[in-house]
């Protein structure tokens, strides 16, 4: 909570005209000196992964900026944990006192009465379009890696359907995976301008994840490249950051790592 402080006052002082802009050491040196933030620009959110957790909290709060990406999206700790490999170490110490699955099960739903208070599950019904007491609704984009092994994607789906997020259609491939995780949520269109959008990415080299509360294991982990370091998804996020409009960069294909205007990157061995 005091990190989501920390950051709307650095957002006040991004954005002001009294803040940094008006501070000798963000100005260019010389006879006439510019300042390097151009405060007339809207200020805009973008975070990954933990940024992306706690990222829909602080947008919920912020009155400083209205448009915020949200990459390889996620709330809701108690599901998220025993789903990602960053806490899989962990369970080593979590068995020595707790071994029976249901008793840790149990704990991270208590614990997650306080991580409401620190990440996007208690403030997602507020992210958009019913915004807290004296700030403004938002538009955000969740860019979402397929079987992503640190954040879950059934947290992001979960995250989407709260929301009613439009989503590029088709999702995934045929036969990826059963039934249509995304059923009942609107299309998103060419273009939208919908309070909520999600753009799911995948890589072949990526299976889905398991139906269990395991960590994925298969193929190699999206989690650091997709779709934060394709230039198609990159391209989106900053017309979407500029304009407020999402645009589809995958046409009437799912949004994979070979999407023209992509480029398709050296994966490790598993």
């Amino acid at each position: 909570m005091q990190a989501m402080i920390d950051a709307l006052y650095l957002g006040r002082l991004m954005a002001s005209s009294k803040g940094f802009a008006a501070n000798a050491a963000f100005e260019s040196r010389g006879a006439h000196p510019t300042a390097f933030i151009d405060t007339a620009e809207p200020l805009t959110y973008y975070g990954n992964s933990e940024g992306s957790l706690m990222g829909g909290a602080v947008t919920a709060l912020s009155t400083e900026w209205r448009r915020a990406v949200l990459g390889v999206p996620s709330m809701n700790y108690s599901i998220l944990l025993p789903r990602s490999v960053d806490f899989a170490s962990l369970y080593s110490f979590l068995d020595k006192s707790y071994p029976d699955e249901q008793t840790q099960q149990l704990i991270f739903d208590i614990l997650q009465m306080l991580f409401d208070r620190g990440e996007t599950d208690g403030y997602v019904e507020q992210l958009t379009v019913h915004p807290l007491p004296g700030t403004p609704s938002h538009q955000v984009l969740l860019q979402m890696a397929f079987g992503d092994h640190q954040v879950s994607n059934f947290t992001t789906e979960i995250e989407a359907r709260t929301l009613g997020a439009a989503v590029h259609r088709p999702a995934l491939p045929a036969h990826l995976v059963a039934g249509d995780p995304f059923a009942g949520l609107p299309s998103a269109g060419t273009t939208s301008r919908a309070p909520a959008v999600l753009y799911v990415w995948e890589d072949p080299h990526t299976p889905p994840p398991p139906l269990t509360d395991v960590a994925p294991a298969g193929g190699i982990d999206p989690h650091d490249f997709i779709p934060r370091s394709l230039p198609a998804a990159q391209r989106q996020l900053d017309h979407f950051l500029t304009t407020g409009t999402v645009t589809d960069v995958c046409g009437s294909a799912p949004c994979t790592t070979t999407v023209t205007g992509a480029v398709h990157l050296a994966h490790p061995t598993p």
